[in-house]
């Protein structure tokens, strides 16, 4: 293996300092060179023939010398490397270009046909280390021999609107959440339904394992969720599948069996109420009158951590029918799945830096799912005693064409989100909440003249002073609209998201006049769905997924077990100005499909040519190179640590 690397390191020098117009045919060369030579090291399914176990005809997972594990079908050890959304997405999924192109347009004028995109993919992700297609990989690539996991979406459907089986626990609570009610009679023969479906992949030893459900169609679960107890409580007796509003004509309504579940519990554990009124610091007259509780924060705390007031039995009772929610819920999921396919692995999604406990110890009743991708560390694996994926997000944004950032030149407070109508010049009489700033920056140039009413961009003002302390997250709003005028200044126009707790347009607007009369200028910059993992460079992204994966190979728990068994990049492609709120630089490749290796995304594009379909707005760097490293290195690096004494 390292001779291996060595050597298509070697050739990768050269091919850096070649013409950009000879790199890419070069490139398939190489790539292509390095699928041959790993046919030495590596199995048909990608594993490393060096690391061996139980050959079982289908991956699974062992735990030897240690280490927690994936083997492929042969029984060679294999550290899952995937990359969601695989696919070549349309405008709709991710948005487009400057010049109004999607990247299945891109994929379409690059490679011919969907199929010849598919081949050139899957040997261009085998090049770059990765070895399964992850979440949303709607074309996936197994009929190019590469495994592939499947997200069965058991429960989601059971509250789509369009036929709904049970009702959402959600509904009406004001924060527009989606859970189906999991003790709902019906449920369960829906959900042997959905799985009947897949029932080709049930012998198929391509597929990696199964995601039961989305996590986003189960809110509650996550350790920074609303509480599923608390909804439980305040929820309505009849519900709908919708997350909010009244019945609409012929709309069914559902009896909310999580509710009765919850009262049914109650009344088991106090038995009579007298017990549960000194419990909860309460005045109820019977079990019964527990069914007309509804939101009300005074008496039954916030959402996202109910309390009352010197009666902590509330709460631990509210976060033990949690448990009965985690416990529920998995099994439902394995008398469904495994009932009908016993070959496959099922892992499950949590979000979160730490594990909700209550859920998880309900669903330590039912033994657990096989693994979790999720982002915790050996403290959880020592509770949990199972191992863990990592789901990972990293982005560049100021490195890639989702760049928003730099200085207001000139400032005006509007009446309107287009920035049309000025307000006077005595503002003073209008200091409300419902103002707007419009805000030039003659040094950039946002070609992406967008409505985004729609689907709002996150920004911040990071030296803007602060006026009053009851600002907590300062000058954190939103972009509605971007333009430019008749003399080519740009500029654009924003509104506070939270005017109180953020600060309020007028507010920003003195604020920047401040720095100004200073002779400063104010920054701004673009916020993302995850600032930890958003880098200045394409080049720290990748050496920082390099790290991640290293951690695959080094990571321990405090009895010396290896819980990490692999990571997935979110995604394979970036979404685009027109993608609602999610426009991120996630991808591996542009919307027109190049590399971020530092010579296809370029300005010149992947063929190296000015003036092409396939130029980019400017020169990224290169991300792909320390990702390549990790990658193709994580067994050798597996196998020194398991050589150390």
């Amino acid at each position: 293996m390292g001779c291996i690397s060595a050597c298509v390191q070697g050739l990768l020098d050269q091919v850096h300092g070649l013409q950009r117009g000879a790199w890419f045919l070069l490139g398939c060369i190489v790539f292509s060179g390095l699928a041959r030579a790993d046919e030495q090291a590596l199995d048909a399914y990608g594993g490393c023939r060096e690391i061996k176990g139980r050959s079982t005809g289908f991956f699974h997972l062992e735990k030897n010398d240690k280490r927690w594990m994936f083997y492929t079908p042969e029984g060679h050890g294999f550290v899952p490397l995937g990359i969601s959304g695989m696919h070549a997405q349309q405008e709709q999924w991710n948005g487009r270009t400057k010049a109004g192109t999607s990247h299945r347009d891109a994929c379409l004028k690059k490679y011919g046909s969907i199929d010849a995109w598919k081949k050139a993919t899957a040997e261009r992700i085998r090049g770059w280390g990765f070895n399964y297609t992850g979440s949303f990989s709607y074309t996936e690539l197994n009929s190019e021999g590469i495994p592939y996991i499947k997200t069965l979406s058991l429960t989601k459907y059971a509250i789509d609107e369009r036929g709904p089986v049970c009702g959402n626990v959600w509904h009406k609570l004001g924060n527009n959440y989606h859970c189906p009610d999991l003790w709902h009679p019906e449920l369960p023969a829906f959900m042997a339904g959905r799985m009947a479906k897949e029932k080709a992949a049930f012998s198929d030893p391509l597929l990696l394992f199964y995601y039961p459900d989305e996590l986003d169609q189960l809110q509650g679960f996550a350790d920074y969720a609303d509480h599923l107890g608390w909804a439980a409580l305040v929820g309505e007796e009849r519900v709908t599948c919708k997350a909010s509003g009244d019945p609409v004509g012929s709309q069914p309504t559902f009896v909310n069996y999580t509710k009765l579940r919850l009262l049914r519990y109650l009344e088991e554990k106090y038995v009579d109420i007298a017990m549960l009124n000194k419990a909860w610091g309460t005045v109820f007259g019977g079990f019964d009158e527990l069914r007309s509780v509804r939101r009300d924060d005074a008496s039954w705390g916030r959402s996202r951590d109910p309390q009352r007031k010197g009666f902590p039995g509330y709460r631990v009772d509210l976060d033990a029918f949690v448990e009965l929610v985690g416990e529920q819920y998995v099994k439902l999921v394995k008398q469904v799945v495994l009932g009908q396919d016993q070959n496959h692995l099922i892992g499950f999604q949590l979000y979160g830096d730490h594990p909700r406990a209550a859920l998880l110890k309900g669903m330590a009743r039912q033994g657990h799912f096989d693994f979790y991708l999720a982002d915790w560390g050996p403290e959880a694996y020592a509770e949990i005693k199972r191992p863990f994926m990592r789901l990972l997000y990293p982005s560049a944004c100021n490195d890639s064409p989702l760049k928003f950032s730099g200085t207001c030149a000139r400032v005006r407070l509007c009446l309107d989100d287009k920035g049309e109508k000025p307000v006077p010049a005595d503002y003073q009489a209008l200091k409300g909440d419902r103002l707007f700033l419009k805000i030039w920056d003659a040094a950039e140039d946002y070609w992406f003249d967008l409505n985004f009413a729609g689907g709002r961009l996150p920004i911040y003002f990071p030296n803007v002073p602060v006026p009053r302390d009851t600002i907590t997250t300062p000058w954190h709003f939103q972009v509605l609209y971007t333009g430019r005028d008749d003399d080519g200044r740009s500029w654009f126009t924003v509104r506070s998201a939270s005017p109180y707790n953020f600060g309020r347009a007028w507010e920003l607007k003195e604020g920047i006049e401040a720095l100004q009369a200073e002779g400063k200028q104010a920054e701004y910059r673009r916020s993302t769905a995850i600032p930890r993992s958003n880098f200045p460079t394409q080049a720290a992204r990748g050496t920082w997924w390099a790290e991640q994966v290293g951690q695959v190979a080094k990571a321990q728990a405090a009895n010396g077990e290896h819980f990490l068994l692999g990571a997935e990049w979110w995604k394979y492609m970036d979404n685009g100005w027109t993608y609602w709120v999610e426009q991120v630089n996630w991808g591996l490749v542009t919307l027109r499909d190049n590399a971020y290796d530092g010579h296809e995304a370029v300005r010149k594009g992947a063929d190296g040519l000015l003036g092409t379909w396939d130029d980019e707005v400017a020169d990224y760097g290169d991300c792909m190179t320390p990702v390549r490293a990790a990658n193709t290195g994580i067994y050798r690096h597996i196998l020194r640590e398991s050589s150390r004494p």
